[in-house]
Formats: structure tokens, sequence, C-alpha cells
């Protein structure tokens, strides 16, 4: 939940910072996140590296696991596809198991796309098939 809306702050940031076509206004919104470190206190600092380190080899995890799922789609067939889309179904009981509950949706979700992905081509053949049934 964090994550997400620190990543809509920098969304709605860089836009606002890009419609004002001012160069020092970039540099004031890319130097602002390390400023907002230096105002925090050792012992948040502390916290918020501690909290890092705890989640790294997740995040890394997920990162690698995207990668996968870009490669699997990529290079490899229908069965390597859905293969990876149900690890990704039970990789939820993993993160479950974590308490990192804010990952299920995500990993739903590639899951989903993954499978989806699948029928791409057959629903837009049939979709040529009805057009061109339409037209005769």
């Amino acid at each position: 939940m964090m994550l997400t809306g620190t990543i809509i702050l920098i969304a709605v940031g860089m836009d606002i910072v890009r419609q004002s076509g001012s160069p020092l206004a970039v540099r004031r919104f890319l130097l602002g996140a390390s400023s907002a470190c230096i105002i925090l206190d050792d012992d948040k600092k502390a916290d918020q590296q501690a909290r890092f380190g705890a989640n790294a080899p997740l995040l890394l995890a997920l990162v690698l696991t995207t990668i996968a799922g870009i490669w699997a789609t990529l290079k490899m067939g229908r069965p390597v596809e859905l293969a990876f889309s149900a690890l990704l179904v039970v990789s939820c009981v993993f993160a479950v198991v974590a308490g990192k509950l804010s990952l299920v949706p995500l990993l739903i979700l590639g899951a989903v796309l993954l499978a989806g992905a699948q029928f791409v081509l057959m629903l837009a053949e049939r979709a040529k098939a009805l057009a061109d049934m339409r037209m005769a």
C-alpha cells in the first residue's frame, strides 16, 4: 500500500514538473527525495534501513519473477507460460505465510495476465472471422 502510494506521488510529481517545463523544477523534484531522507532522525533512518534490509530478498525475488515472466512470454511456448502462471498462484501462499499480503494482488494479476495472453491470438482470429462473416 505504501509502495503504491509512493509510486502515485512520484508519478503526479513528475507530471507536474513535466507540465511546468522548467529544468529547475525537475532538479528540485529529483533532489526532494534525498532531502526527505536527510530530514529523518537517526532512529527513523535506522528503522527504514532495517525494513529495507528485511524486504530486500523479497524485492529481489519479485524482480526475478518479473524478468522470468517476461522471458517465458517472449521465448517459451504455451505450456511454460501456463506453468509459470500456476507458479505465481502457488507463490501467493508463500506471500501470505510470510505476511506480505500486499504482494498477493500483484502475483494474481501476473498469473491472470500470463494465462490471458494465451488467448489473445485465438480471440483476434475469432474476431476477424466474425468480421469477415458480417461482410459476406
